[in-house]
């Protein structure tokens, strides 16, 4: 991704004139050397127990090939941790109260302000609206229902794994957790779009190829996979009905309905598939007589329920805290929210040919998060203490590398994984062995299973074994024992009932399955370690490449080193310039220009004057934070219609790529949205600006409201300049410079 935007200059002169000096002065400022800029470090304290971000840093600094960095100074971090966590710029008056604040631990203090706050509720519930809806077109349940309902939610403190389990059981009976059912709705309850959404959101596996076949690419992607997790929601659907019971459109559960699958290129086929969830046990469904399989006789116009509910059996699979699979998806997505990239990115392909840049740290935080409950709030509170997190954007420079660092590393990586070699053949043809039992089980297609798999289940590995011979002398006497047997066996018997055939020995898909499960898990640890070495490998190789051609070829070596920083930013090793997303593009524009100021004051003044019925009932001890919550409601709620322009422009792809489009430049350049927010008004920023005589009051006013930070020299002259003899048109050159301190790369980005 460019670090850069290319932004479409106005066609008013003045426009061009003063964006081409921001533009001038903001490009050296984004690519100073981090060694020339005064930033201070943060050093944690030293705690009897050794914290979460010091153990995540302790292992990302264990072996780190790039410069360690300076901390970000307390401008950037606060603007970083402030998008980060309320999805919003801070005020002005915000911003110079924290770079005036001289206490040691004023980070850790404002971290704490800002999860406190509404503001981080209403973020997480936009985040996670994002994560989960996929901004889809309302179905059934209206957005602002499950916006609301996420609210709560995150208000309430609600645990990420509580949420999910309401919304895979989606029990739109129970009015508070009714708006859950907006991610079945959205998805009409198609069980192969449903297979997927579920696979990639929740267990970061994106199944679409294995609804026909084994994964072309991804050789840990199985066709039994996807099917097992389909088996779960093949029996759900859209209920229709009449006013009141049952709903119209609700979401409902057959009590019957198997899945079955066959491979278009092998043949294997099962024609009844157990759920399963991935890296899951498969689940043991009970059995009911015939007409006893609901809760209550099936009525007309009455949704029946079945006493087995798969959705809910896989919901509670799922959050068991058993799922590794779960657990690591979740904790990747959350450190994606923050650093821009996962831990295994794209977050959807999680597999051990696509390994974890760190996969010690990515163990670390599963386990946490699971141990902390899924606590959301807290494991973001650790993850922004990082000193991975609070590193500078600031590229690090080729004379900051350690020299030879990288050869040494090289041959030790190298070495580890030569050694690993042997135990990843055997784990790879133990699995193979596994598989290749299940798939004979099951028959290729054929309904009736070889019986000679029957006792395959019991071994775990299976084992290879060779038939023992028989004896050449032996022969002709076992020859005519079995033919003596078998004219018996001929001979009628007076009273005595025929003897039925045996019955075909029964195979224990179930076990099967678990064996294969099993060998999976110790080869996928194996090869997610040698992919992890071998990225390592590759790292330092670039490295060790870049230093030779440093001594020669200047050219070469800056491509070189092009590369290797590329690399570290794919890695994690330096900090990635993230592009604003859409909701928090336009509420930080409202943010910088005073609309969000104007709203909340409107909002105070409101709750000044009447109490609300919602807070008339609350206890004292819990006023302060009730009133807290009204007003962010009362002043973001209006504004929320401000966003969708910007979702429809800047939100195609959730959580892909930046690329600026033709579309955004002529709304940012010319529509009448951003040329009413930075019109000189009443209190709005520019008219507040517009009051100040003195240019370089003015330039600290409007650097601090926009771009978090002071001005520089050199932009405090460059004001004074612009503003030189515009006296006759100071509002329209107040406009002038904030539109173009608003479209340029600073502000567009997270750094």
């Amino acid at each position: 991704m460019s670090h850069t935007i290319v932004c479409c200059a106005r066609r008013c002169r003045l426009y061009r004139a003063f964006l081409s000096s921001v533009v001038s002065f903001c490009a050296p400022w984004l690519f100073v050397s981090a060694a020339s800029a005064a930033a201070p470090d943060v050093k944690p304290d030293a705690p009897s127990k050794v914290s979460l971000h010091e153990r995540i840093d302790r292992l990302i600094e264990a072996e780190r090939l790039a410069p360690a960095g300076l901390s970000a100074d307390d401008a950037e971090f606060l603007r970083r941790v402030s998008l980060d966590l309320h999805g919003i710029i801070p005020t002005a008056e915000e911003a110079q109260a924290f770079l005036d604040d001289k206490a040691a631990d004023k980070r850790t203090q404002l971290i704490d302000r800002l999860l406190a706050s509404p503001r981080f509720v209403r973020h997480m519930a936009t985040t996670f609206d994002v994560m989960w809806a996929e901004r889809l077109s309302d179905k059934v349940t209206k957005s602002s229902d499950w916006y609301d309902y996420l609210y709560r939610s995150f208000a309430d403190r609600k645990p990420y794994d509580a949420m999910v389990r309401e919304i895979l059981t989606a029990d739109e009976l129970d009015p508070l957790h009714k708006p859950a059912a907006k991610f079945f709705h959205d998805r009409d309850c198609e069980p192969n779009t449903m297979t997927r959404d579920i696979g990639r959101i929740f267990f970061g596996m994106d199944m679409q190829c294995n609804q026909c076949h084994d994964h072309p690419v991804v050789d840990d992607y199985k066709i039994g996979d996807y099917y097992g997790l389909y088996a779960f929601v093949s029996r759900t659907y859209v209920a229709g009905g009449r006013k009141g019971q049952p709903p119209a459109k609700s979401i409902a559960e057959k009590a019957e309905g198997e899945a079955s699958f066959k491979s278009v290129f092998t043949g294997e086929a099962a024609d009844r598939v157990a759920p399963r969830i991935p890296r899951g046990a498969t689940i043991v469904e009970p059995t009911f007589a015939k007409g006893e399989e609901y809760v209550g006789k099936p009525v007309k116009d009455v949704t029946p329920v079945p006493k087995f509910s798969r959705r809910r059996k896989l919901a509670e699979a799922a959050t068991d805290g058993t799922n590794e699979l779960f657990d690591r998806n979740a904790v990747n997505r959350l450190w994606a929210h923050l650093f821009g990239r996962g831990l295994v990115h794209p977050v959807d392909f999680i597999h051990p040919d696509n390994p974890p840049t760190h996969p010690a740290v990515l163990d670390l935080l599963a386990q946490e998060f699971r141990a902390g409950k899924y606590d959301v709030r807290q494991l973001l509170r650790e993850l922004v203490q990082t000193r991975a997190y609070q590193r500078s954007f600031l590229l690090p420079q080729p004379s900051e590398l350690p020299t030879g660092l990288a050869a040494k590393y090289a041959a030790r990586w190298q070495a580890e994984r030569q050694k690993l070699a042997p135990d990843l053949k055997q784990a790879e043809e133990a699995a193979a062995r596994a598989n290749e039992i299940l798939g004979t089980a099951r028959g290729k297609g054929t309904k009736k299973p070889p019986a000679a798999v029957a006792t395959a289940a019991k071994a775990s590995p299976p084992k290879e074994t060779s038939p023992k011979a028989t004896p050449v002398k032996d022969a002709p006497a076992k020859e005519t024992a079995a033919k003596d047997k078998k004219d018996k066996d001929k001979t009628p018997t007076k009273d005595v009932a025929p003897i039925a055939a045996p019955a075909a020995p029964k195979v224990d898909f179930a076990a099967l399955e678990n064996n294969f499960e099993t060998a999976s898990v110790r080869l996928r640890k194996l090869r997610t370690l040698s992919q992890s070495l071998k990225a390592k490998i590759a790292e330092a190789e670039k490295i060790a490449a870049y230093e030779k051609l440093a001594k020669s070829d200047s050219r070469e070596a800056k491509r070189a080193w092009e590369s290797v920083v590329q690399t570290w930013t794919e890695r994690g090793e330096v900090t990635l310039l993230k592009p604003l997303p859409p909701e928090v593009f336009a509420a930080s524009l409202m943010q910088a220009t005073g609309v969000v100021s104007s709203a909340e004051t409107r909002a105070k003044a409101s709750l000044k004057k009447t109490v609300p019925k919602e807070l008339a009932a609350v206890a004292v001890a819990e006023r302060p934070r009730m009133e807290a919550m009204w007003i962010d409601k009362q002043t973001f709620d209006p504004l929320r219609g401000n966003y969708n322009r910007f979702i429809e422009l800047y939100g195609e792809s959730p959580g892909g790529g930046f690329a600026a489009t033709l579309n955004q430049a002529l709304f940012f350049g010319n529509g009448g949205v951003i040329d009413g927010w930075v019109r000189p008004s009443g209190d709005n920023l520019a008219g507040r600006l517009e009051k100040l005589s003195d240019p370089s009051a003015l330039a600290e006013a409007m650097y601090m409201a926009v771009y978090t930070r002071p001005p520089t020299d050199l932009e405090r002259r460059d004001t004074a300049a612009f503003l030189k003899g515009r006296d006759k048109d100071r509002g329209l050159a107040i406009q002038e410079m904030l539109w173009a301190l608003l479209s340029s790369n600073e502000f567009r980005f997270n750094h």
